[in-house]
């Protein structure tokens, strides 16, 4: 016979403690209403050069794709500051707003998706600004953030923009870039 001393007990316990919480999630999560699920605060920057091309990264992980450059909102951030930060984080470039668009981009991700980020949110929901780099710098890709880039050609955006509303908020922010390109 094998003699458990008080600490393997309390071991015993506390793994059982974790598994039975873990089903319970998981009964929880099959349950959850994925509608009544907050969005993701976000941002993107539509990045704009003088040769009417727009900048867009390929991101890292099992399903890559081109997008526009973004990231989420901290709590208590601003979503200028976000965006300035992300850029910063992610291409080591800094940032000059031209614009903050008059409209947010809104969308529910796959089932599959919410369900990889545990049930936390249904989608996202971000701020979009049209940004320049400031004259004189790099691109220095954080290549645990992105896993390439490259720009495109305003009107060949949607050869490369896949999904359906990337494609519809693409032509609005560039209905609005053409605004202030004027000015």
């Amino acid at each position: 016979m094998i003699r458990l001393n008080y600490v393997d007990w309390g071991n015993i316990g506390e793994h059982l403690v974790k598994k039975a919480a873990n089903w319970f999630s998981e009964g929880e999560k099959m349950k959850t209403n994925i509608s009544k699920l907050p969005y993701r605060q976000g941002t993107q920057a539509y990045i704009a050069n003088d040769k009417d091309e727009l900048l867009l990264v390929c991101n890292v992980g099992k399903e890559r794709f081109w997008k526009i450059p973004s990231g989420g909102i901290d709590k208590g951030e601003k979503p200028e500051d976000t965006i300035k930060r992300e850029m910063m984080e992610e291409l080591g470039v800094k940032i000059k707003i031209l614009k903050r668009c008059s409209f947010k981009n809104k969308f529910d991700w796959p089932k599959e998706f919410v369900e990889k980020n545990n049930f936390r949110y249904r989608g996202q929901e971000q701020v979009i600004f049209i940004v320049k780099m400031l004259t004189g710098q790099k691109i220095k890709r954080d290549p645990a953030e992105v896993q390439d880039y490259k720009w495109i050609k305003f009107d060949k955006i949607n050869d490369v923009l896949k999904l359906t509303h990337q494609q519809e908020t693409a032509k609005k922010v560039l209905a609005e870039y053409k605004t202030i390109r004027k000015k």
